[in-house]
């Protein structure tokens, strides 16, 4: 499993950002999406989110997804690097 992180814009309100949260739940290869802290006292704790994907989601195409929607930061979206081993 891997993880993918973004914010929510800051006028993104709580009831629309769990909208898109399942929306993005229901993307190929997602299987959970969440808030990282929907309780904290800082506003732009409260805004960042995760995605936990699988080893075989195109992680291009998720960032591509996240990065389409209105809510989200697009510079925001943080894929994690491909790994490979080095002999």
């Amino acid at each position: 499993m891997r993880t993918i992180s973004f914010m929510f814009g800051s006028e993104v309100s709580p009831a629309r950002a769990r909208q898109t949260l399942q929306d993005i739940s229901r993307f190929a290869g997602v299987s959970k999406a969440k808030l990282l802290n929907p309780h904290a006292t800082n506003s732009t704790l409260r805004q960042m989110a995760y995605a936990i994907v699988s080893e075989e989601a195109s992680l291009e195409d998720l960032q591509k997804q996240l990065s389409a929607k209105p809510e989200i930061v697009t510079e925001s979206v943080d894929v994690p690097a491909e790994r490979a081993l080095i002999w």
